[in-house]
């Protein structure tokens, strides 16, 4: 159940006003009056003699004008076959609407750039994952990396230490061997 207010704001959206001798939508006539300043009266070569239906094709007109105008772009898309159908059917009737299908091909211009741009931005929005998670990947390795070159490097001190050990071990056994020959030359001298 509808509100009074809402009521009052149907009722103020349908209510007809007199506009250059059309009956249109009072919510109209600040598009129309644009429309005829800048195009002339659109409706002057129409097929239709009634000014009621008329005044009911240039409500559509105004209509589509102020989705173009007011919507935001995805809405317009949308419903932009629609919008085509809208503007086309109106046509038939001889209404001058050249100027609202040029409209409308910017829109369907801007659709076909849109269409080829949004798999680009997706690919970018991708590359922009791989490529974080590429840094993140690299970070890592890099400190796997550092860490591997300073267990090398640890490693290398220790083979070096166990050859200095070596060393003096094998100088303490060469010592050691030539005290044991001297010894034994002692005491193969002794008997």
């Amino acid at each position: 159940m509808m509100s009074e207010d809402e009521k009052d704001t149907k009722d103020r959206d349908n209510e007809l006003v007199n506009f250059k001798g059309y009956k249109v939508k009072a919510t109209n006539v600040f598009v129309l009056e644009a429309i005829f300043a800048k195009y002339g009266d659109i409706a002057a070569n129409c097929i239709y003699n009634s000014t009621a239906v008329r005044a009911s094709l240039l409500d559509i007109i105004s209509d589509v004008v102020k989705r173009l105008q007011y919507y935001d772009i995805e809405d317009i898309l949308s419903e932009f076959k629609l919008l085509e159908d809208e503007v086309s059917d109106v046509e038939v009737s001889k209404i001058d609407v050249v100027w609202l299908h040029q409209q409308l091909a910017k829109v369907h211009e801007f659709a076909v750039c849109n269409d080829q741009t949004l798999p680009l931005k997706e690919a970018k929005a991708n590359s922009g994952l791989v490529l974080w998670a590429s840094k993140k990947e690299l970070k890592r390795r890099h400190a796997e990396l550092v860490a591997a070159q300073e267990r090398f490097k640890e490693a290398k001190k220790q083979v070096k230490a166990m050859k200095l050990v070596g060393r003096r071990i094998e100088d303490d056994v060469q010592k050691s061997e030539a005290e044991e020959y001297f010894w034994r030359r002692q005491l193969e001298g002794l008997l």
